[in-house]
């Protein structure tokens, strides 16, 4: 047919039309650091290093080595630039939904029912979080896997053979490399074999027109009809036939899955080793089994919802808890039973039905919450996949249903049409939403209630952009909300602490270490806190416990050494700061700080270095140039030091001490001693 080389060019052309705007996107600070920008071993490109950490590495409670490697990829093609990452996203899912339409047109023959699914696959709304959100990678990278798996076993089923199905095998375990997104792959390829490869006879008796299931007769067929032109869509649905797959038994289409099984109960047990070892899943006690399974079957709803009416989207929808209304369950409960009564009851004459229905239900399983991972209730992204198979169902089923004088006079496809539009323009807002930061955590605080992550992560925009009050208002609502959330707790004390509020920052320092003992970060602020308020011995104290759960932190050897220096324990000091520079040799604190052990006991120019390399790492500090210059002064290198002196009133005019020194060096050089002070 003419029309049918203009699917694949019209797809893509939708899909850039939605998603082109995420190269202007910004990072989130949604996982976004833990995936990318504060992640050392991505920033630094692909590496032999950075291979080998992909492979054993459990960060961010996952294990998905190919998605750290084409992360890695991305910089070393465009360095840290957030559009690219997103970028290659929009591509990945673009190329997934022209491999749903290859392989859904192969298997069935049918192009315009097969490019609306792939066109509500490319443009729905839900799926948006899944495409823009940069630490989704592994979502869309495991799909394209498993839908380029899809079409090698429908080549495979066609023309069995070894050659196709190492591909599947090869294609599921990339997937699964990706993200354990698709452990439930083997149980939808035996769905597939039901329909519409037809290779497995479910009901007995099946003869060839229940066979051909989906396809809507064509006028001639009809009795008593004259043969007349055919439209497109009965073309469509014509070419349905002509799509042979051999039949086989149950035994055999069980046996070919069992490598496919084997994999995806390996890949499980990883996933949730690895999630278990990132404290991501909820022990069993966290929440009650009705609670979980009365949320399992309100999310079945709750997702069918959104699929029609997709409004009022957020990037998290917290957890009701044991709150969770009970009618509500009741009335989603007896609504998924009429549906199944009758999916049941058209299974035969539409099995379609009954695939699309199973496909959508069984897929979601490993994230319906029957085992808690993490805080939300559900999550848009979670629809990804298991949208295919309603998709597929439903387009099915509505072709054939309607009544052929609309579907021979166009207006099926112009209804079709429309639909793909109205959805389209509906993404293309949400994909705006996801512009930066402020713009999607505003938005998701305003469409759901009570929303303590969304009102988190406005907290940490705020406060990564230099707003620690504005960040202290919304972290007190998350805190206010959870209570008990360490990490909330940190935030708001590192709030209080950047506006010097010492007192309130030390009490919610106090509360994250009595939540969670071994927290590293508070026990540092927490010591940073008592030493500025002269608590020396208790300060130390603190540094050490620190240092007991991450003895590689050079930030907290730095502030142990500067309590120690402050106590005069120089020598204690020293090591401390050298600790630090062993493990990041270009710290621009540590560096100085060093600097100035040395120049207060007198190594003045051993102390030389240090200012110098601190400077190379850090040369907009007026502070480093202006001790500096104090110790040339005192070396008797008057030149070089009111060279500093002016390099230290550039930077910082207003400077208390610079103009003073600098006057005074025209007179009296070489007087002052080169004291400085420990950062």
């Amino acid at each position: 047919m003419p029309w049918k080389s203009l699917v694949s060019p019209l797809l893509l052309l939708l899909i850039a039309a939605v998603y082109a705007q995420v190269g202007w996107h910004e990072f989130v600070v949604y996982d976004d650091p833990l995936y990318v920008t504060k992640n050392p071993h991505v920033l630094a490109g692909l590496t032999w290093d950075g291979v080998r950490w992909a492979f054993t590495t459990l960060h961010s409670s996952n294990w998905h080595p190919l998605t750290w490697l084409s992360l890695m990829l991305n910089t070393e093609i465009h360095g840290p630039w957030a559009g690219g990452y997103a970028l290659t996203n929009v591509a990945l899912h673009a190329a997934s939904t022209w491999l749903l339409y290859l392989w859904l047109q192969q298997m069935t023959g049918a192009v315009a029912r097969s490019a609306l699914v792939a066109a509500l696959f490319a443009i729905h709304p839900l799926h948006v979080e899944s495409v823009v959100w940069v630490s989704e990678r592994k979502d869309v990278l495991s799909i394209f896997f498993g839908m380029a798996a899809l079409w090698a076993y429908g080549r495979y089923a066609r023309t069995p053979g070894i050659r196709w199905y190492a591909a599947v095998l090869m294609l599921y375990t990339l997937s699964l490399l990706s993200k354990q997104t698709l452990v439930t792959l083997p149980a939808v390829l035996l769905l597939l074999d039901i329909w519409p490869l037809r290779r497995w006879q479910l009901f007995p008796g099946e003869t060839s027109q229940t066979a051909n299931a989906g396809k809507a007769p064509s006028p001639a067929s009809r009795k008593g009809a004259k043969p007349k032109e055919r439209t497109p869509a009965d073309r469509d649905s014509s070419q349905e036939e002509a799509v042979p797959f051999p039949r086989m038994s149950l035994g055999r289409l069980l046996a070919e899955k069992l490598p496919l099984l084997a994999l995806a109960v390996v890949f499980s047990v990883a996933i949730f080793r690895a999630q278990r070892v990132g404290g991501s899943v909820a022990e069993l006690d966290y929440l009650p089994l009705w609670v979980r399974f009365g949320n399992a079957i309100l999310v079945y709803v709750l997702y069918l919802g959104k699929t029609f009416w997709p409004f009022g989207l957020a990037v998290f929808y917290p957890h009701p808890g044991e709150s969770l209304s009970i009618p509500a369950v009741i009335a989603a409960g007896v609504l998924l039973v009429a549906i199944t009564l009758g999916v049941v009851w058209q299974a035969k004459r539409r099995p379609y039905v009954l695939v699309g229905c199973l496909w959508y239900l069984g897929t979601l399983v490993p994230v319906i919450g029957l085992v808690q991972v993490g805080a939300q209730q559900m999550a848009d992204r979670y629809t990804y996949f298991p949208h295919v198979g309603l998709f597929m169902g439903l387009t099915w089923l509505v072709a054939d249903l309607l009544p052929h004088r609309i579907r021979a006079e166009g207006g099926a496809a112009f209804a079709a049409s429309a639909m793909v539009l109205v959805l389209a323009l509906i993404a293309w807002v949400q994909v705006s939403l996801w512009q930066n930061s402020m713009t999607l955590f505003d938005h998701t605080a305003r469409v759901t209630e009570r929303n303590f992550l969304a009102r988190f992560n406005l907290g940490n925009a705020w406060y990564d952009t230099g707003r620690p009050d504005l960040a202290e208002e919304h972290f007190r609502a998350a805190v206010s909300w959870m209570p008990r959330e360490a990490k909330l707790r940190y935030n708001l004390g590192k709030a209080l602490a950047e506006q010097f509020k010492l007192h309130e920052a030390r009490a919610e320092f106090e509360a994250t270490i009595a939540l969670q003992p071994d927290h590293s970060p508070a026990l540092t602020d927490l010591g940073n806190v008592l030493r500025m308020q002269g608590e020396l011995d208790r300060a130390i104290e603190c540094f050490r416990r620190s240092l007991h759960f991450e003895p590689n932190d050079a930030t907290t050897h730095n502030s142990l050494g500067v309590a120690l220096a402050s106590q005069r324990k120089f020598d204690e000091a020293q090591a401390a700061y050298e600790e630090a520079l062993r493990i990041w040799p270009s710290y621009p604190e540590a560096l100085f700080n060093m600097a100035a052990v040395l120049a207060n006991t007198g190594r003045l120019e051993e102390s030389l270095p240090y200012f110098e390399k601190s400077l190379a790492a850090d040369p907009g500090n007026p502070d480093t140039h202006f001790y500096y210059a104090k110790v040339l002064q005192q070396l008797g290198r008057t030149a070089n030091a009111a060279e500093h002196l002016r390099r230290t009133l550039q930077l910082n005019p207003q400077h208390p001490a610079a103009a003073t020194e600098l006057r005074a060096l025209r007179t009296e050089p070489g007087t002052e001693s080169p004291t400085a002070p420990a950062n």
